[in-house]
């Protein structure tokens, strides 16, 4: 459901979804890993850490199955350069 949202660009909906979806199973990799993608991708980079860090603790080394696997080392250096 998150990705359908996150489809029709209603982002708060679809991190909502992520969530209910990780409060249910706390090791659901692909939601962990798109709820990150799409905080990280809404500049809300403290959260979508926190996320990247649930994927990497779920499955060590495996960002998720999305294209671009540099995005857990550009969300922690977006952290450490603070707000654009």
């Amino acid at each position: 459901m998150g990705n359908v949202l996150v489809k029709l660009e209603r982002s708060d909906e679809a991190v909502l979804s992520f969530q209910h979806a990780l409060k249910f199973n706390p090791r659901h990799l692909e939601a962990a890993s798109a709820c990150a993608d799409l905080l990280f991708n809404l500049k809300r980079y403290d959260e979508a850490l926190a996320y990247f860090n649930q994927s990497d603790e779920i499955e060590p080394g495996r960002v998720a199955p999305y294209p671009d696997t540099r995005i857990v080392p550009r969300a922690r250096d977006a952290v450490r350069r603070g707000p654009d």
